[in-house]
C-alpha cells in the first residue's frame, strides 16, 4: 500500500447520490494551489484545479473549466457558481478511495468524483504521478499504428515487439522511443492479428521510420513462448529484410548453431529490473509518454505475489512491449554515449538509493 494513503479500517460511510456508503479510504494526491468554488447557497468547496465537480447526476468537469454563472449538482439540487478564487495557499489534497455507488460523493454539499484508479493494491507507478500524466492524440495513423511525435535522423529509435496468439485474447503490441529525448514515437496494438500480420506490423514500422528520415534503429522480440513462433516468421522472412539491427539479450543461455538466443527472453527477475527502470524513468520525468493506452494499463499495473502485472480483467501488453524497450535501451548504453547519459546516469543519480519497488503490506 503507498505509504500516504490510510484505510478506513473504523468503517466510516460517506454520502452519495445513492445515500451513505462505503469507502476503503484516503489517499494524499498531491501537494498543490488550491481553488475556493462558491456556489450561491454560500457553501464553497476548497479544491485542485482538476478536481472533478458534477454538472449533473453523470457528467463532471475539472474546476479549472468552470465559470462563474455554471450550475454544478449539489444536496439541494443544481446550484449557481458565483465565484472561483484562488485561495493562495499550497496544501496537502486528498481523494477517497473505491467510493461505492459509482466513484461520486458529497463534499461539503457538492457532487465531486473520486480517482477510479487509485485503489489500495500497490501500483508500480506512484498515483500522484499516475495523476499528473496527460495523453495527447496522434499526429498521424498509418493502419493501426499511432505516432505521436515526428521522426528526426540524428535521432535512434528503438522498437519492440510483445507477440500475442492473436485470437481475441491478449493483445500483441509494439512500441517505439526515441533516443536519447525517450519520447515514445508511436504504439501499436491488436487482438487479433495472427503471428505473421504482427511480424508484418513490425517490418512496416521499421521501414516507415528508416523512409522517413534513415536514422539508426534497434528492434527486437520478446521471445518467450509465443515469441518462438515470431522469431520463425522473422527468419523465414529474413531479418536482413528488416530495417535497422535486431537486437538480442547477450545475458540469454546459449543455444543452438548460433551460441545465442534470439530475442528477449523475460524471467521475473529480468522483468522487476526493468520495472524498477521504468518506474524511476516515469516519476523522474525522464521518458515522455504519450499514449493513452498505456497510461490506462499504468493505473491497472499492480503488485501481484513477486511481480507486477494488470489487474485481474486488464491488460498490460502495451506495458511488457515498452519493458522490452527499457531493456534494449540498458543494452545499448553498454556502448552508445547517448544511451548511457539518457538511461544509465540518470538512474545512478537518483534511482539506486532513493526508488524502491513498492512491495504489499498486511493491515
Amino acid at each position: 500500500m503507498n505509504k500516504e494513503s490510510y484505510k478506513n479500517i473504523l468503517g466510516y460511510k460517506v454520502l452519495t447520490p445513492n445515500g451513505f456508503m462505503d469507502f476503503a479510504g484516503i489517499s494524499l494526491m498531491s501537494v498543490a494551489e488550491t481553488y475556493r468554488v462558491t456556489i450561491e447557497d454560500g457553501r464553497y468547496l476548497d479544491c485542485t484545479a482538476d478536481h472533478n465537480i458534477f454538472v449533473n447526476g453523470e457528467n463532471k468537469k475539472p474546476a479549472c473549466e468552470l465559470v462563474a454563472g455554471d450550475e454544478i449538482f449539489t444536496l439541494g439540487g443544481f446550484k449557481k457558481i458565483i465565484s472561483i478564487t484562488p485561495t493562495g495557499k499550497t496544501e496537502p489534497v486528498y481523494d477517497l478511495v473505491e467510493v461505492d455507488g459509482g466513484h461520486r460523493y458529497y463534499t461539503n454539499g457538492i457532487l465531486s468524483s473520486n480517482c477510479q484508479f487509485i485503489t489500495f493494491e500497490e501500483t508500480l507507478i506512484n498515483p500522484i504521478k499516475l495523476s499528473m500524466l496527460t495523453s495527447i492524440q496522434p499526429i498521424k495513423k498509418t493502419g493501426q499504428v499511432r505516432w505521436y511525435a515526428p521522426l528526426h535522423k540524428e535521432c535512434t529509435y528503438v522498437v519492440g515487439l510483445d507477440p500475442s496468439m492473436g485470437t481475441g485474447g491478449d493483445n500483441s503490441a509494439i512500441q517505439v522511443l526515441e533516443l536519447p529525448s525517450l519520447i515514445q514515437v508511436a504504439e501499436w496494438s491488436s487482438n487479433k492479428s495472427p503471428i505473421e500480420e504482427q511480424v508484418r506490423t513490425l517490418k512496416k514500422i521499421l521501414s516507415d521510420i528508416r523512409d522517413e528520415c534513415n536514422p539508426e534503429i534497434y528492434w527486437s522480440v520478446e521471445s518467450n513462448t509465443l515469441g518462438e513462433a515470431a522469431l520463425v516468421v522473422i527468419r523465414d522472412t529474413g531479418e536482413e529484410n528488416f530495417a535497422g539491427t535486431m537486437l538480442h539479450d547477450p545475458k540469454n543461455r546459449l543455444q543452438g548453431r548460433t551460441g545465442r538466443r534470439a530475442g528477449f527472453v523475460t524471467t521475473n527477475k529480468s522483468k522487476l529490473e526493468c520495472c524498477a527502470k521504468l518506474k524511476f524513468l516515469i516519476e523522474s520525468s525522464k521518458m515522455k509518454l504519450n499514449s493513452k493506452g498505456i497510461m490506462s494499463e499504468l493505473k491497472v499495473f499492480v503488485s501481484r505475489s513477486n511481480t507486477f502485472e494488470a489487474r485481474i480483467g486488464q491488460t498490460d501488453d502495451l506495458i511488457m512491449a515498452m519493458i522490452l524497450v527499457v531493456r534494449m535501451l540498458d543494452y545499448i548504453s553498454t556502448w552508445d554515449d547517448r544511451s548511457q547519459a539518457a538511461i544509465n546516469s540518470n538512474v545512478s543519480d537518483g534511482y539506486e538509493d532513493s526508488q524502491d519497488l513498492p512491495m504489499p503490506i498486511c493491515i
